[in-house]
């Protein structure tokens, strides 16, 4: 095994990985960090390591589509200082002990993917505002998302199916900590998500 799969490094931008098989490294199999900008990473298999993916330290508008995240410690992570502009869709994301792990980043799009049997939670933000979360399958996670100081998202179209949680709030086991206030609705007639566990008429 390796310690990581690939590492774009330092302003490394337009660059295309795709349909490589990344596998059993002991940090990360795909890494972008410092300034590595409009890359796209596209139905690549990444399995049984630390993270699956992570952009950091400014790794903006990059494109993350159609890859088998599977098996990992977390699957994609955006680690602080923050990455932005980022579009991430159509993957799946499944059988981790995290699916995403959003942290002080905003105006991503996390758009139709498969999030699926992941341990502790689908998708996490902390310290994040201003993402667009829409039209994800989000099944059988410990917690559907899982929020810490993250308001202004706008959340809507997605399935939350049989999650253990389907919303966590940090909030509220630490009253110390502000709720994290999001949109959870695209307005009428577009609408909101489906809940499996909800039981009421709209």
């Amino acid at each position: 095994s390796n310690r990581v799969g690939i590492y774009l490094w330092s302003s490394s931008s337009s660059n295309v990985i795709s349909e490589n098989d990344i596998m059993a490294n002991n940090n990360d199999g795909i890494i972008l960090f410092f300034d590595c900008s409009n890359n796209t990473l596209y139905r690549n298999n990444i399995t049984n390591s630390q993270e699956g993916i992570v952009l950091g330290h400014s790794s903006n508008n990059n494109t993350i589509y159609e890859n088998n995240i599977m098996d990992n410690w977390i699957g994609i992570v955006f680690a602080d200082p923050p990455s932005n502009y980022n579009n991430i869709f159509k993957n799946n994301i499944v059988n981790n002990n995290g699916g995403i792990y959003i942290a002080g980043s905003s105006n991503n799009a996390i758009t139709g993917n498969n999030i699926a049997n992941n341990f502790d939670y689908g998708i996490h933000l902390e310290v994040s505002s201003n993402n667009t979360i829409c039209e994800n399958n989000i099944i059988n996670n410990g917690n559907g998302t899982w929020f810490a100081l993250s308001s202004n998202n706008k959340i809507y179209h997605n399935n939350f199916i049989n999650n253990t949680r389907q919303v966590y709030d940090f909030s509220w086991e630490e009253p110390i900590i502000p709720p994290s206030i999001n949109i959870w609705d695209d307005g009428y007639p577009s609408g909101g998500n489906y809940w499996s566990d909800y039981k009421g008429i709209d």
